[in-house]
């Protein structure tokens, strides 16, 4: 039979290794993005404008402003989309990100207990690509990972307006 002594030194090598202590262990990308997402939602629901443009690339605050942004079609279908010029944080916020709060039925959906989810992730050339759900509707999300952490670089809310 062992003295026990050993149990202190396999419970402190145990807590190490799981990031107990003073410096708590940075969040996985997935954990990271899905926390970005519902905030985002949470935000557009109380259109809480500054919230919303804070978390935006300057190309992702033009989908917000909806300026600057033009569509090619071909069909039914969006081929392709181009910003003519970033917006600037206090663009954004002075517009109101109006690209995400729009919807009269995103406020009705998150009442009702619906909440976004991150169903896909996936790298890309642009970034990382983010599809999401939200009550029936699907929409493709791009993310980039810059110094000031995760941010969105093109949204399109999956809600009917």
């Amino acid at each position: 039979m062992g003295s026990g002594r050993g149990v202190p030194v396999t419970v402190a090598a145990v807590l190490a290794l799981l990031g107990c202590g003073d410096d708590p262990a940075p969040l996985p990308d997935r954990v990271q993005i899905r926390a970005l997402v519902q905030q985002f939602f949470a935000d557009a629901v109380d259109k809480d404008a500054a919230a919303i443009c804070s978390v935006l690339t300057p190309k992702g605050r033009a989908w917000a402003t909806q300026r600057g942004v033009y569509q090619i079609r071909r069909g039914e279908s969006i081929v392709n989309a181009r910003h003519k010029r970033p917006a600037s944080l206090a663009e954004c916020v002075e517009e109101g990100a109006p690209g995400a709060t729009v919807s009269s039925d995103l406020p009705i959906a998150w009442k009702n207990g619906y909440r976004p989810k991150v169903v896909e992730t996936r790298k890309s050339r642009e970034g990382l690509r983010v599809r999401i759900k939200f009550t029936a509707f699907f929409s493709t999300w791009v993310m980039r990972d810059t110094d000031n952490g995760w941010r969105i670089h093109y949204f399109h809310m999956p809600v009917r307006e």
